[in-house]
């Protein structure tokens, strides 16, 4: 089955010739298929976390992930409690831009989105009203630059994920910056602190805008 996905990626600036400035978006090549994609993500995901973790002499929860059919959970994984069992879920509420990708604006409100997502995670949850008998992990994630999230998104969505019930052992959070490496993120449980000062009343009516990537340029000034 084709899964569309969005435009993100680094965007790389070079000297050339006579000193002139060259600025390239190089765009993620995702796969078409939605299998292929999600296996994209776990596999990035996991790179990143593991090459952070090693670094200190730690590993990550869980890892080997392993693709499941259709109608299954996403994967199954290797964790410290024994096998268990991994969910993705996209962040890219499209239904609200009357269109793909292309028509999500470069601003966002992160009390808004925040909600948004909470409520899809705790749509999804829904599925696992029986016992599961396995830990549940799920990783969140986004394929497109105007769903990039800011400090205050994450902080939102750990207080929300805090508050609520649901059977998700822990809740990640990704973003690709380019093949191999991203922004990880923990958002459940995370430590109490974290979330001690978090007031989502305070953060109502605060915007975040994204750039896009694509249409960076370079600007020489005068001398």
């Amino acid at each position: 089955m084709a899964k569309p996905t969005g435009d993100i990626g680094p965007t790389r600036m070079s000297v050339v010739d006579a000193g002139s400035v060259d600025v390239a978006f190089e765009k993620i090549a995702f796969p078409k298929s939605k299998d292929e994609v999600e296996s994209f993500i776990v596999e990035d995901f996991l790179a990143t976390v593991t090459k952070a973790l090693a670094s200190q002499g730690e590993t990550f929860i869980f890892g080997n992930p392993a693709k499941n059919v259709e109608n299954d959970f996403d994967f199954d994984v290797e964790s410290k409690q024994g096998c268990a069992f991994l969910e993705l879920m996209e962040i890219a509420p499209l239904e609200l831009f009357e269109g793909g990708y292309d028509k999500v604006p470069p601003k966002y409100k992160p009390y808004d989105l925040s909600q948004i997502v909470v409520q899809k995670i705790l749509g999804k949850a829904k599925r696992y009203s029986g016992k599961i008998g396995r830990p549940l992990f799920l990783l969140t994630y986004i394929t497109h630059w105007g769903f990039t999230p800011s400090e205050s998104t994450i902080a939102l969505l750990r207080y929300l994920l805090a508050q609520a019930k649901h059977p998700f052992n822990a809740v990640f959070l990704y973003s690709p910056i380019e093949k191999g490496f991203g922004d990880p993120r923990w958002l459940y449980p995370v430590p109490p602190e974290l979330i001690a000062g978090v007031n989502p009343e305070q953060l109502k009516d605060n915007e975040v805008l994204n750039l896009d990537p694509a249409k960076w340029q370079a600007v020489k000034s005068g001398s």
